[in-house]
């Protein structure tokens, strides 16, 4: 039985490549991840949208249990990720809370 890619792996690769391929230097990827790092109120919105998306077949079981460990159950898991887990994290949310998502949920 074909098992399809873990859609969140595939994506902070992609994610990962773009910033490579573009030459961030440290100090602007320091300032980048340091943007995207999240609060404790941001951690538990995260994790509710994560299940609601589960909930609602957006995602697997698989890239729900990925998203949760990315996340972690502090803001210092989430924020010590690469850039580009908290980009496609940070992506995956926005677009979740977005007025069309929330009308659909």
């Amino acid at each position: 039985m074909f098992e399809p890619a873990n859609r969140v792996l595939v994506a902070i690769a992609a994610a990962e490549k773009i910033i490579q391929d573009r030459g961030l230097s440290p100090a602007r990827a320091k300032a980048a991840s340091r943007a995207l790092d999240i609060s404790l109120e941001e951690l538990q919105l995260f994790q509710e949208k994560k299940q609601w998306a589960k909930d609602r077949g957006l995602i697997t079981l698989e890239e729900a249990q990925t998203i949760f460990a990315l996340l972690g159950y502090s803001p210092e898991t989430f924020n010590a990720q690469s850039i580009g887990a908290k980009l496609t994290i940070t992506k995956l949310m926005t677009d979740w809370t977005s007025p069309a998502a929330r009308k659909a949920g």
